[in-house]
């Protein structure tokens, strides 16, 4: 099953990530450079990129469970939960 999750931030930032019930690769859109964190419930960083455009990025080293995706601009940061299964 797939659950598509997207944010539309306030100002200039824009992206859409899915599916938000990830089992191994999934797809961000971003309207800008941005830096990509995932962070687990710990509050460790267990997925970063620095300057990612839209694209994918695999998963697959996750365990299970819920995580915390966290997409920073220069002037924005907009965290979504995500899930990993």
């Amino acid at each position: 099953m797939c659950f598509f999750g997207a944010i539309h931030a306030q100002d200039d930032l824009n992206f859409m990530f899915s599916p938000n019930r990830v089992k191994d690769v999934c797809s961000l859109q971003v309207n800008q450079r941005v830096k990509v964190e995932i962070i687990d419930l710990r509050g460790e960083v267990v997925f970063y990129r620095a300057q990612f455009e839209s694209g994918e990025f695999d998963l697959k080293h996750l365990s299970s469970g819920i995580y915390f995706l966290r997409i920073s601009s220069a002037k924005d940061i907009q965290t979504q939960r995500l899930v990993r299964s």
